[in-house]
């Protein structure tokens, strides 16, 4: 038995913050042919996962990226949390939430609560 070679699927347009690069010839199907950025991590807690145990290597945190399928304009945010995707949205939504949250933080920065010593 011999084994034929798998045929290289053409090249497609990639982004310019592509972190594959190279048109995506290496996909083994063309809905692998997408752009993606690399990851913004931001950690979300100094406590341990309760899945993980006592374990303080490992931490609760947030990944966006930047996503788009081959050979379409539309470009989305990814946001995954703790590796399980949890949504998507447009650029203009990401900056309303970046908006949102940067409102909200710079808020709580103004309120400095010191619970009542007991």
């Amino acid at each position: 038995m011999t084994a034929t070679p798998s045929p290289t699927l053409p090249s497609v347009e990639c982004t310019n913050w592509c972190r594959k690069g190279g048109g995506h010839t290496d996909a083994k199907h063309p809905d692998d042919q997408y752009c993606c950025s690399e990851e913004r991590v931001v950690l979300l807690s100094h406590h341990p996962l309760l899945e993980v145990g006592a374990s303080t290597n490992v931490r609760d945190h947030l990944a966006a990226q930047l996503h788009r399928e081959a050979g379409v304009a539309i470009v989305h945010v990814s946001v995954a949390h703790n590796d399980l995707s949890a949504f998507e949205m447009s650029p203009d939504e990401a900056r309303q939430l970046g908006s949102a949250l940067l409102r909200l933080a710079e808020t709580a920065g103004d309120y400095d609560f010191h619970p009542p010593r007991t």
